[in-house]
């Protein structure tokens, strides 16, 4: 299905969590539609949310969303890569890597698998072994050097690391060059060996609607962009000055450093690019991330996933919704040429279905994630307090997740608490 004799991709499975029954998967329900609306393709809040990998639920994650991990048997995530090639000794098209500690069944075909070699794969497992041992705060306080030096000191061959650990992990760090902290690396396989990777069942904007609804009537205010922090006072562009006994600033890196100035330093930011497609037929039959295994020579997509099979609701009865992400390396201000880009690679992915597409929206999000680049994670908990009554949180105070975001809210509603 790919005309190029070193072409791959992988496939990792995600599952649908329903925000609004804690504690249970969504049942598919075939007379389920979305309305379209908003800033997202299908009305799905699906902007940034689907650029990266879905990783798995983690504690503040789950007490502040209201749900429990609880997926049936069946439903179990298996971490690894399906590479798709032309020319491989059996003349088969299909080779799979999975997790045999979650799928016993995987063990052979992922020991023939022509990704890496056998020791390689002795070495991931060994890796991830290694790290359901240790704590959280164990792994927290492990050196810190750049996830590709942290994977050549481990031995793994640049087979390995090219065609499996930098599309995988560059989609969840969203930068394919791996100069992301090893901290951070080794905390998500920890978290891909302990958890389950779930997207919410309605759509990512669920998330900060149901934080939203525990606030009272006309707390937020939409459309208000602020120009300025003072001392409680917050002065909007247009609209005036606001004052307030409390200022906790919640935006992104870049954002929060325009408003405060010198009292915050900014990591700096990592872009991606969305681009959203539907179709009548979805080009993968099970609800799989697909991984580019080709690096740059493959084309712009890094990884690309179908919602649609994983909830219903992500797109009308009769369609799927289609999200191809790239990263930034690749993000073009020009949307016709990138998904010109975008559309002759995923054909010679998928073949001529690609052409029945309808190209839905394109997005580029230049803060998609803070970076986290060594010394970035040396402190994994940095200061929420600016300066008296002024408070600031975000995943750049912490890191780079909703599970981060969550945290580092709690530590500013915590310490604003404190303080007053």
């Amino acid at each position: 299905r790919i005309p190029c004799t070193h072409a791959s991709h992988g496939e990792i499975p995600i599952l649908p969590v329903d925000l609004n029954r804690p504690g249970q998967t969504q049942q598919r329900n075939s007379n389920q539609a979305i309305h379209a609306g908003g800033q997202d393709p299908f009305g799905t809040g699906e902007r940034r949310g689907l650029s990266r990998l879905a990783r798995p639920v983690r504690v503040v994650a789950k007490r502040a969303i209201g749900f429990k991990e609880q997926l049936a048997p069946r439903q179990r995530v298996i971490v690894g890569a399906r590479l798709k090639r032309l020319n491989l000794r059996d003349g088969s098209q299909r080779a799979t890597v999975a997790d045999p500690l979650r799928q016993p069944l995987s063990l052979l075909a992922t020991a023939k698998a022509p990704i890496g070699s056998l020791l390689d794969k002795g070495r991931v497992a060994m890796l991830r072994q290694s790290l359901v041992k240790r704590s959280i705060d164990e792994i927290w306080q492990r050196p810190d050097i750049t996830t590709l030096q942290h994977l050549r000191d481990a031995k793994f061959s640049a087979h390995m690391i090219e065609r499996f650990f930098r599309p995988l992990f560059g989609g969840i760090f969203l930068e394919s060059e791996l100069s992301t902290s090893s901290r951070m690396f080794e905390f998500v396989m920890r978290m891909l060996a302990d958890g389950d990777n779930a997207i919410p069942a309605a759509g990512m904007q669920t998330i900060p609607n149901q934080l939203a609804a525990r606030l009272p009537a006309g707390t937020i205010r939409l459309g208000a962009r602020v120009g300025a922090v003072g001392d409680h006072a917050v002065t909007l562009l247009d609209l005036g000055i606001i004052e307030a006994k409390t200022i906790v600033i919640a935006t992104e890196s870049s954002q929060a450093a325009k408003l405060l100035g010198d009292e915050l330093s900014d990591p700096g930011s990592v872009p991606v690019s969305c681009v959203y497609f539907a179709a009548d037929e979805p080009p993968i039959d099970r609800p799989f991330i697909v991984l580019n295994g080709d690096g740059a020579s493959g084309g712009p997509v890094n990884n690309l996933c179908v919602p649609s099979l994983v909830s219903k609701a992500y797109a009308p009865n009769g369609r799927h919704l289609i999200s191809a992400s790239v990263l930034g390396t690749h993000c073009a201000p020009d949307n016709v040429s990138l998904e010109t880009a975008v559309t002759a690679q995923l054909t010679s992915w998928f073949g001529s279905q690609v052409a029945k597409w309808d190209h839905l929206r394109t997005y580029h999000v230049p803060n998609a994630q803070p970076r986290q680049t060594p010394p970035a994670l040396s402190e994994i908990e940095r200061s929420v307090r600016i300066r008296p009554d002024v408070y600031v949180c975000g995943d750049h105070r912490d890191q780079a997740s909703i599970q981060g975001a969550l945290t580092s809210g709690r530590r500013a509603a915590e310490a604003v608490l404190a303080d007053t």
